[in-house]
């Protein structure tokens, strides 16, 4: 009971520390698109993680991130948890740990999370959306993204793994219960 407790804290401090890792010190510029892992630390979590530990973390560090990048508060905690249910949904579909399944769950993630994103600002906000150039950035932004999955699967994997078995429950279930 303990071991998914400590194991809960641990994640959500070096997810904290690669969110700052990622936003003061990385900051992946390419091509003039700037490349956020926060995506990947949610399809870290949106895969190996139970839903309810998972929305806690992910309620934490978008209220973070919401709160550090602070436009419109709101809409990366609405984004972020949606987008990690969405999540949750295809991984019932993609469940086999293969890394053109994770490929796809990250295309999935960044294309929801981006959709809910930009509703949210013009239902709630009212701002004005350039749909060709976001389009265009998004298609460049995602490209990007699943050139860094493919180059941290391998870690993504093992590390995931520990962490995911951990999460399983145990139920025998035949015909007989």
């Amino acid at each position: 009971m303990w071991k998914k407790y400590i194991i809960n804290i641990c994640v959500l401090v070096i997810m904290f520390f690669i969110l700052m890792l990622d936003k003061y010190i990385l900051k992946m510029d390419i091509f003039g698109i700037n490349i956020s892992l926060y995506y990947l630390i949610i399809l870290f979590l949106g895969i190996y993680l139970d839903t309810s530990n998972g929305i806690v973390i992910i309620s934490i560090l978008a209220l973070i991130q919401d709160s550090t990048i602070g436009v419109n508060f709101g809409n990366i905690i609405i984004s972020s948890i949606l987008s990690f249910l969405i999540l949750k949904r295809v991984n019932k579909i993609l469940y086999e740990e293969k890394l053109i399944n994770v490929i796809l769950k990250n295309i999935i993630l960044y294309f929801s999370y981006m959709l809910i994103y930009i509703i949210s600002r013009y239902l709630i906000y009212n701002n004005n959306i350039n749909y060709v150039n976001i389009l265009n950035i998004m298609l460049k932004e995602i490209v990007f993204l699943t050139l860094i999955v493919i180059a941290i699967y391998p870690i993504f994997k093992e590390i995931g793994a520990y962490i995911g078995k951990e999460y399983k429950k145990k139920n025998i279930i035949t015909k007989y219960f």
